[in-house]
């Protein structure tokens, strides 16, 4: 059967992205993978500095993390740069309030499954095995 890399982030990190246009992942390691993912929402939130740091970030808009799914596979991006700080600003100003680093992960393609699909999630990168229920909803987010 085949698989395809998930990643967990820490709600409301997820929110962010499909709701406030966060694109920048700020990692403490360069990434050396690229391309398609799956986004997988942790089962537990982000810590409260990060939390209250996401919150201004993202207003006017309001966050409703708690209605964010936990501990499922929420939608697919695409990792397309990894750069520090310095570089991710000069390629992408309109990430500006999101690069923090020591890396910015950049992200592309950013898509929510209508449907979240349970999975226990892990630290780090992490393979998926591709079912056909979460085969039709790659697609489905993909055609959104």
């Amino acid at each position: 059967m085949e698989s395809m890399r998930a990643l967990s982030f820490r709600n409301p990190l997820p929110w962010a992205m499909f709701n406030a246009g966060k694109r920048t992942d700020n990692r403490a390691m360069q990434a050396h993978i690229r391309g398609r993912f799956l986004i997988h929402a942790a089962s537990r939130p982000c810590k409260e500095p990060e939390l209250r740091w996401i919150e201004q970030l993202a207003s006017p808009v309001r966050i409703r993390f708690a209605r964010m799914p936990e501990g499922a596979l929420v939608g697919v991006a695409s990792l397309v740069a990894s750069l520090t700080p310095h570089a991710a600003l000069n390629e992408y100003p309109e990430q500006r309030r999101w690069i923090a680093g020591p890396w910015c992960w950049m992200l592309a393609d950013v898509r929510e499954f209508a449907t979240p699909i349970p999975c226990k999630g892990q630290q780090g990168w992490f393979n998926v095995s591709i079912t056909p229920t979460l085969l039709q909803t790659i697609d489905d987010a993909r055609r959104c």
